[in-house]
């Protein structure tokens, strides 16, 4: 009996120690997995890049902001968004986003180019600066651009309401993903480069 009791006293350390070295193996081992973790990329979101390029030869599309440079105040001028295609491509869906100083203009009359489908949204919001016009393209070979094609994205009427130096621009994104600028590929789904400039304008009584 003497015996078998000190053979138990003898196999409860080693088999504590040999349970311990298990433990830290397979903590080990959990730690190395963790490191490697495979993400599913088809349920995690990305915000886009910004869209906007200086790279003439990689632009899709040339967007421009017309309207007079010298304004009258209270007299209502033309301001129209054209976007130009540099290739033939076919789109999905477009999102234009136009700041203005919503303290120095009343926007009215918002039209678009008949080739476009009706907005599946636009506003002319005076609490973000942003005249906004969203198309989706429902046709299955989306609407085609060809190259040196012109598209009127939006054009409406400014009157401006006080004097000084103002400026339209089409928004590329800095002030949020929401108001980015976007021209969707029918067949890629990919967001197309293009270039833009700002417009200002003077507005004297």
């Amino acid at each position: 009996m003497k015996n078998q009791s000190n053979l138990v006293k003898i196999l409860i350390p080693v088999v504590a120690v040999i349970v311990l070295a298990e433990s830290l193996m397979l903590i080990s081992n959990l730690s190395k997995k963790d490191t490697n973790v495979v993400i599913d990329k088809s349920k995690t979101t990305t915000t886009p890049a910004v869209v906007t390029i200086v790279d003439n030869k990689s632009a899709v599309y040339e967007v421009s902001v017309t309207t007079a440079t010298e304004m009258k105040l209270n007299k209502s001028e033309a301001v129209e968004v054209t976007a130009v295609g540099n290739s033939d491509r076919s789109l999905d869906s477009v999102n234009v986003y136009l700041k203005y100083d919503p303290t120095a203009f009343e926007i009215t009359n918002l039209t678009f180019d008949k080739k476009l489908p009706t907005p599946a949204f636009s506003k002319v919001s005076q609490t973000t600066g942003l005249v906004v016009v969203n198309f989706l393209i429902s046709a299955p070979a989306g609407l085609k651009i060809s190259s040196g094609e012109a598209l009127s994205l939006m054009r409406f009427s400014a009157k401006p309401v006080k004097t000084g130096v103002f400026a339209f621009e089409v928004s590329t994104g800095s002030q949020g993903k929401e108001s980015t600028t976007m021209f969707v590929e029918n067949a890629t789904s990919k967001v197309l480069p293009f270039l833009s400039s700002k417009l200002t304008v003077n507005v004297s009584r």
